[in-house]
């Protein structure tokens, strides 16, 4: 778990610097993407970080990390482009409950 925590402490230095130093309008499109993507990071390993206090094995307690960061940074990006409603919260939902009950039926496991 110490290296989930130092990829969670960079991950979350680079994101707060790219915050700070950067102006949206006069960056590129492509590195727009870039907090999003650190966020689902810091959320994965802030999920598998805080399961693991609970005992829960680490290969479950990533797969939870991820589904949670998925939701998260995909209801965050919708809300960003003024797309987000009730009907896609539930349909985001089902989705990634559906997703993460198919993926532990079939013993998907991440690497760690």
């Amino acid at each position: 778990m110490r290296t989930i925590f130092k990829v969670v402490a960079a991950s979350s230095a680079i994101l707060l610097l790219f915050l700070f130093m950067t102006d949206p309008q006069s960056i590129p499109s492509v590195l727009l993407i870039v907090p999003f993507i650190l966020l689902f990071i810091i959320i994965t390993g802030g999920a598998a970080l805080g399961l693991d206090a609970w005992q829960v094995p680490r290969s479950k307690a990533l797969k939870v990390g991820a589904t949670v960061a998925a939701v998260s940074v995909l209801l965050l990006g919708l809300q960003s482009l003024g797309q987000l409603t009730v009907g896609d919260v539930l349909a985001v939902i089902v989705l990634f409950s559906v997703a993460y009950l198919y993926a532990s039926r079939l013993g998907i496991r991440f690497t760690s």
